[in-house]
């Protein structure tokens, strides 16, 4: 993993599980995919910023840390969704 000024950079990863998803949609598969490609986006994304989380939890306002990984479930989330779809839109205009 490519290392920037100290951070995890994790990017590489999140495409790829985007672009996979966005295939999938393509091809058809199941919605089942979306949640499975939102919890690997949310695992990626934490590990990225762990070190945020980490800082988070050690401090008096521990409720920031819960707030921020909700944020991130839902970013993950919606741009599994918003991937699968544009998959899914994709084939529709394409293949009719």
């Amino acid at each position: 993993m490519l290392t920037v000024a100290g951070r995890r950079s994790t990017d590489a990863c999140e495409f790829a599980v985007l672009l996979a998803v966005m295939v999938l949609g393509f091809g058809g598969a199941p919605w089942w995919v979306v949640p499975i490609a939102a919890v690997t986006l949310l695992s990626i994304g934490l590990f990225q910023y762990a070190h945020v989380v980490a800082q988070l939890v050690n401090s008096p306002a521990t409720t920031a840390a819960g707030y921020a990984a909700l944020s991130l479930a839902a970013i993950s989330a919606a741009f599994a969704a918003l991937s699968y779809a544009g998959g899914y839109v994709l084939a529709a205009l394409i293949l009719g």
